[in-house]
């Protein structure tokens, strides 16, 4: 009797690719920090990105660190020779528009050709980050742009921000105060410590970048925006990796119908009684990786809400089309960015 519960197998969604232009040598493949100190050996420096990135982890996830600077072909290929098991790409020192619109370029082919999507995480240099005034109107739906800032050792803020997104359960905005504040207690732009001042420019610019707050001790994430415009669905990081998740699951779901013959009526539609079990089939499987790890948003006061809808039109004709249209919803959290608070007296009890 066993197969009857439908579970599913378990996704690492802290897959990370951190390219790394002065690293040499065959990638390293790695899923903590004393795992990395040990395959990297007693004659060979540890590179401070990895170190900072782990850091913010604070435990286990794999991280495959390549060398030598990217470009989409080698890219592409580094991708597929990973079988797209990557969910992250850390890029340092992005220097134009050009080289930016390739990684988001890169992260489309990786959804439409892999079915493996990625979100490509890069820190823009200030020449990059002078040269645009908006970093929300690129329309870049993969990438997410990172601040030019570094720690008290040069580390730029990027790994810092790669470690946290590796750890976190793809629905945690990196910006939740409850998580706590960044790893590294000093954050410099040039030879300058960074403050509110500093950071709410930057920040209304698209960038990710690091604020304090009065009352809390250590810098915190400033936001988790994408290269996109505030109203669009995927303006947001953890928008962009749930549905990256539900996309992954729902091809490793329907793939196995590929080439499998589909029962018609006498109408040449499909029967309501087959859509229904390939809808459940799909559902089940985003429950059992997503909702009941809490990466979708359902209605307390409905037991029945899963946050996952999927629809089979039974009157599609795919006798003629050989093919199955699909419509997969799941649904978001919602991200409290601002708090306004009406503070007065009231003279009743």
């Amino acid at each position: 009797m066993n197969g009857t519960v439908g579970g599913v197998d378990a996704i690492d969604d802290g897959v990370t690719l951190m390219v790394l232009e002065d690293y040499e040598g065959d990638d390293l493949d790695v899923l903590n920090i004393e795992d990395y100190r040990a395959k990297l050996g007693e004659d060979d420096t540890e590179q401070p990105e990895v170190v900072a990135f782990y850091n913010e982890v604070g435990g286990n996830t794999r991280l495959i660190i390549t060398g030598g600077e990217q470009t989409e072909a080698t890219l592409k290929a580094k991708l597929s020779q990973y079988q797209g098991e990557f969910k992250l790409v850390l890029i340092n020192e992005v220097a134009d528009l050009t080289t930016a619109k390739m990684y988001n370029t890169v992260a489309e082919w990786a959804t439409t050709t892999l079915y493996a999507p990625i979100l490509v995480l890069m820190q823009a240099n200030d020449t990059f980050i002078g040269n645009v005034t908006d970093f929300k109107t690129l329309n870049l739906a993969h990438l997410a742009v990172v601040d030019n800032v570094k720690d008290i050792d040069g580390t730029p803020l990027l790994y810092y921000v790669g470690g946290r997104l590796a750890r976190n359960q793809v629905h945690r905005s990196i910006a939740a105060v409850r998580d706590g504040a960044i790893y590294a207690t000093e954050l410099y732009h040039g030879d300058s410590l960074i403050d509110n001042l500093y950071a709410e420019p930057k920040h209304n610019k698209g960038l990710i970048t690091a604020r304090v707050y009065v009352g809390k001790s250590g810098y915190y994430f400033s936001d988790d925006l994408m290269a996109m415009a505030a109203t669009d669905d995927y303006a947001l990081i953890p928008r962009r990796r749930t549905i990256d998740k539900a996309y992954r699951i729902a091809y490793k779901t329907l793939v196995d119908y590929l080439g499998a013959q589909l029962p018609v009526t006498k109408a040449g539609t499909i029967p309501v009684a087959t859509c229904k079990d390939i809808e459940t089939t799909v559902e089940r499987a985003i429950y059992a990786d997503m909702t009941v790890n809490g990466n979708l948003g359902t209605d307390s006061s409905d037991s029945d809400d899963t946050g996952v809808t999927c629809f089979i039109n039974p009157e599609q004709d795919v006798v003629r089309t050989s093919k199955l249209e699909v419509t997969l919803k799941v649904r978001p959290y919602g991200y409290i960015k601002d708090i306004e608070v009406a503070l007065g007296f009231s003279t009743e009890a």
